[in-house]
Order: structure tokens, then C-alpha cells, then sequence
């Protein structure tokens, strides 16, 4: 689990242990909304150029490969 998820877990567990039962489970679902929303949040423009290039740069990869793979003896 990487640090980023190991923080937001005790953080929501330090949450819980200094709320009350209904307010931890309402906080809890607070912080699954705000997660879900920021997961389908529409991806900017800088990332959607950022993914065009990597896609390009594995297209270009994957070219050199076929060229390689073609020139190899049976």
C-alpha cells in the first residue's frame, strides 16, 4: 500500500476514534464521496497531453520492436 493510502487510512481511523458512532460513520462517508468525485473528476488538459505523448512514445516503441523482431533470423 503506498504511503498516500497508509495516511488517508489513519487519518479515517484517528477520525473515528475521537468521534462518536454516527459521526464517524457520516464522516466516513463524507471522505468516500469526496473520493469517488475526485476519481471521476474529468482529467485536465496538461494530463490528456501527457497521455497522448506516452501513447505516442510506446506506439514509436512498439515499431522499433516489430522492426527488430522482423530482421531476426528463424
Amino acid at each position: 500500500m503506498p504511503a498516500t493510502d497508509d495516511k488517508d487510512f489513519y487519518a479515517m481511523v484517528d477520525s473515528i476514534a475521537n468521534t462518536g458512532d454516527e459521526d464517524a460513520v457520516q464522516q466516513n462517508k463524507c471522505i468516500k464521496e469526496a473520493q469517488i468525485a475526485e476519481d471521476a473528476a474529468e482529467p485536465t488538459k496538461e494530463q490528456i497531453s501527457a497521455i497522448d505523448k506516452e501513447v505516442e512514445a510506446s506506439k514509436h516503441v512498439a515499431e522499433k520492436l516489430q522492426r527488430i523482431v522482423a530482421n531476426q533470423p528463424e
